[in-house]
């Protein structure tokens, strides 16, 4: 008897003690249920994290000016200095000098008044800038319009006096037109472009690594269009840009470049206009679109060949030696007709208030004063 109940104890106790041990036990599995639940979600967040970083390895850009001169890049240099880059003409489709310096603050520009001749009068800072642009660093104050950018790779307005980098000029600043020479890699951008206005316009910049030691570069450009609003006027030009540089990407390279550029343009002068107690503004019953010029005779004609040697050697990190040889002519030939005579208006009055002399009737206009201005003229630079 004590034997069966001693068994039915042990029994009864081993039961209890099962169900003690499943009652503590079921807490703690679902503790480590709960863990692995937080642990597994975690690492779906660090996963997902991990997916959505973006790593992007590179060089800082820094803007930088291409003449010797300036060892230190923009945002060190302790002077206002705006770099326009190519990028930056062909996204805006900058298609002449004056169209990409009026995107810079504090440049103005002149007519060609008091017998100067048709070319870029820039105004920088308020000082007359013509005697302070320069071409890869070289002066080029020769009065001619720089018509198009097709062959310069960045241009550096540097504001106030810059006497020790640039020599004598005003102290409005200085304006760097850096053309463009061979590269390192094989690159070639063709473009084309057809709008109103009979607006025409095809480039080609084809650069070549023929070899190790080599490259080629070719620039070419064809253009023309009307002026909006204008019966008459009208730009056309074409230019080559070839250069070749030997060395490429060594401590001593040789860089040979050359640059002809013909323009035949008929340049608008506008049409009359008077301010005063008659009259305000454009005369009466004077179109927008009128040509008061010769429009068989007037025309504005340039021709521009450079030709540029560059020797470059690296002594060392800090020190080099260079040597730029330059020699440019430009020719220009201007007939214009400015809308200059008597004009009797309807009132049988001119413009001013006086009375219409007896050769002019109401309504009439008759040529006079300086017609056909002529001026054929030359620069050169060596």
């Amino acid at each position: 008897m004590r034997s069966k109940s001693a068994a039915r104890g042990s029994s009864a106790s081993f039961l209890a003690l099962a169900c003690v041990g499943f009652i503590a036990s079921a807490p703690a599995s679902a503790h480590i249920a709960d863990d692995k639940v937080l642990v597994t979600e975690d690492d779906d967040q660090d996963r997902a994290q991990a997916k959505e970083q973006i790593v992007v390895t590179g060089t800082v850009y820094e803007t930088k000016q291409q003449s010797p001169k300036a060892t230190r890049s923009v945002r060190d240099t302790p002077q206002t200095v705006t770099v326009i880059t190519n990028e930056t003409i062909e996204q805006q489709n900058l298609l002449t000098l004056r169209d990409v310096l009026s995107t810079v603050p504090g440049i103005t520009f002149g007519a060609a008044e008091g017998g100067t001749p048709p070319s870029d009068q820039i105004n920088l800072r308020g000082y007359a800038a013509g005697s302070d642009l320069t071409t890869d660093g070289v002066r080029d104050s020769a009065a001619y319009s720089r018509s198009d950018p097709f062959n310069l790779q960045q241009i550096e307005i540097v504001n106030g006096a810059s006497s020790v980098t640039n020599g004598s000029g005003s102290v409005g600043g200085t304006i760097n037109t850096v053309t463009k020479r061979p590269m390192p890699d094989t690159v070639i951008n063709v473009g084309a472009g057809v709008g109103t206005d009979n607006y025409y316009r095809g480039t080609v910049d084809a650069n070549v690594r023929a070899s190790d030691l080599i490259a080629f570069r070719l620039n070419a450009m064809i253009h023309r269009n009307d002026i909006p609003g204008r019966d008459v006027e009208n730009y056309r030009r074409w230019g080559v840009a070839p250069s070749v540089t030997l060395g490429i990407g060594g401590p001593t390279q040789l860089t040979l470049q050359y640059l002809h550029q013909e323009d035949d343009n008929i340049p608008q002068y506008g049409v009359p206009y008077y301010q005063n107690a008659v009259n305000n503004g454009p005369l009466p019953g004077v179109d927008r679109s009128d040509y008061f010029g010769y429009r068989n005779l007037d025309t504005q004609e340039s021709v521009v060949d450079q030709a540029t040697l560059t020797f470059e050697h690296q002594l060392g990190e800090r020190v080099s030696i260079r040597n730029l040889t330059r020699w440019q002519t430009v020719t220009q030939f201007t007939i214009v007709g400015p809308p200059q005579g008597t004009y009797c208006l309807a009132g049988n009055v001119l413009p001013t208030g006086a009375a219409c002399p007896a050769t002019v009737p109401a309504g009439y206009y008759l040529i006079g004063g300086p017609r056909g201005n002529y001026r054929d003229s030359k620069n050169e630079l060596m």
